[in-house]
């Protein structure tokens, strides 16, 4: 999983996700779409961000756990959680 992060000049930051067609089927990349989507909403972020999640190719064998592990650190790493 990758992490791109933008500074904007909005109050709000705003959440992209990129899950390729590779990740497996629609069903697939939708089930990946939808736990990064809860993830992340429970996350409290710094305002006035662009951040773009790029999801791998391993990651429809990640956990949810891990996958929350993993969101965190590469969050707290780019300082974007208050």
């Amino acid at each position: 999983m990758r992490v791109k992060i933008k500074k904007n000049s909005q109050i709000s930051t705003r959440i992209g996700y990129s899950i390729s067609k590779r990740i497996g089927t629609a069903v697939s990349r939708n089930l990946v779409k939808r736990r990064l989507k809860n993830i992340i909403g429970d996350f409290k972020l710094k305002p006035g961000w662009d951040i773009v999640v790029v999801a791998r190719v391993g990651i429809r064998n990640t956990s949810y756990d891990e996958l929350t592990e993993d969101l965190k650190k590469i969050c707290g790493k780019l300082e974007l959680l208050q």
